[in-house]
């Protein structure tokens, strides 16, 4: 027997890869992270944990690949967050990734501490 995923929950997990050919600078994933991901979560008054980093990291912080692990979360008891909510922020960031030229791989799931 399966089981249907939720259609709302209080946090969703994020994972996956943004990875490119050429390194990618340390400065566009911090950009990414505050400008795309923590920025729409707050316009919605959504809250973001966890974090990201280099797979490979060259001397200058740079790196081919990097992976994103967080949870985007509810800011108030008794909020839940629609999966349609949670698409639209893979979708947003799948987005950016695409018009920076990287390649995006992964997605989100039901949060399972």
């Amino acid at each position: 027997m399966t089981t249907e995923p939720p259609d709302a929950l209080d946090e969703w997990e994020f994972a996956f890869d943004v990875t490119a050919s050429d390194p990618i600078p340390l400065r566009a994933m911090d950009d990414l992270m505050t400008e795309r991901i923590i920025a729409w979560a707050e316009a919605r008054r959504l809250g973001v944990g966890g974090g990201y980093g280099p797979d490979d990291a060259r001397p200058d912080g740079s790196s081919p690949r990097w992976r994103f692990r967080f949870g985007l979360c509810i800011t108030r008891d008794g909020d839940v967050i629609p999966r349609e909510v949670a698409g639209e922020l893979n979708d947003a960031i799948a987005g950016q990734c695409r018009d920076s030229g990287w390649r995006f791989d992964g997605g989100f799931r039901p949060f399972d501490p």
